[in-house]
């Protein structure tokens, strides 16, 4: 068995570029990413560089077949910088909904690391 296969969302076509009024949506990019992993231990990794990854829709991480049966998926943001200045990777919710989450995790073993949260202007976000 070998080490867990990566994905950078940035290779499905994330651009990490909003900047609180402007932006990529990045949801079916990193959609793309989540369902391109095996269903089991891989790591979606999301590069931080002050990047700001905007999400208008749920993303979806569901153990069911219609959903790819992911299981033990790590989504990873990295995480850097100094004196306390953030460089993290962010997750921006800036969905027209405010009855649809942010992110649909019905699934065993899988774990969110190192990311900021915010929410757009004039947003709301389920939990």
């Amino acid at each position: 068995m070998g080490l867990p296969q990566v994905f950078n969302v940035l290779d499905y076509g994330a651009k990490g570029d909003y900047n609180g009024s402007t932006g990529t949506a990045d949801t079916a990019a990193i959609q793309a990413a989540i369902d391109a992993a095996p269903t089991r231990a891989a790591t979606i990794f999301f590069p931080g560089g002050n990047r700001l990854y905007r999400i208008t829709g749920a993303l979806n991480i569901i153990d069911n077949a219609a959903n790819g049966n992911k299981k033990g998926l790590r989504l990873v943001g990295e995480i850097g910088g100094a004196s306390g200045s953030i460089t993290n990777a962010g997750l921006v919710w800036d969905g027209a909904s405010t009855t649809t989450p942010m992110i649909k995790m019905h699934s065993r073993d899988n774990t969110m690391e190192n990311f900021n949260f915010f929410v757009g202007s004039g947003k709301t976000l389920k939990c």
